[in-house]
Formats: C-alpha cells, structure tokens, sequence
C-alpha cells in the first residue's frame, strides 16, 4: 500500500516506510480506522495512515497469522 511514494522501493514484505524516513520491521499488521496496528519485536506500535508513506504487508499461512493474532 502506498500512500506517499518518495522514491522506487522494492517490495519487501514485512516492511513499514514512515513518512519522516523511519524503517520499521513488523511480524504482523492489523487495518482499523484510519490506523494500521503493526507488531514489532518489542510489542504493538498503532500508525495512523496520516504517519505511513508505504507498508508491505507479509504473505503468511492463514494459521500462523490466527496464532499471532490471538497472542496481541
């Protein structure tokens, strides 16, 4: 998803581009309103799409994501 595209980045799944140029690595993603709800090494971080230029969403197993989601 692309929301403001600075510059050609390659798809790299798991990967969320901030618009202030910060890089975060997330296991998983959770859409709500207005806000994209990342899971990082060290816990939950909410974005507000206002907040994201790209994210690259993961392409996981239906079952491993129902775990993870359980485990937020």
């Amino acid at each position: 998803m692309v929301w403001d595209r600075l510059d050609r980045r390659p798809l790299t799944p798991g990967v969320a581009y901030l618009r202030n140029g910060q890089v975060l690595n997330f296991r998983r993603l959770r859409w709500g309103q207005g806000t994209v709800s990342v899971l990082l090494s060290d816990g939950v971080r909410e974005l507000s799409f206002s907040l994201i230029a790209e994210i690259h969403p993961e392409d996981t197993a239906h079952w491993e994501s129902n775990y993870d989601e359980l485990a937020v």
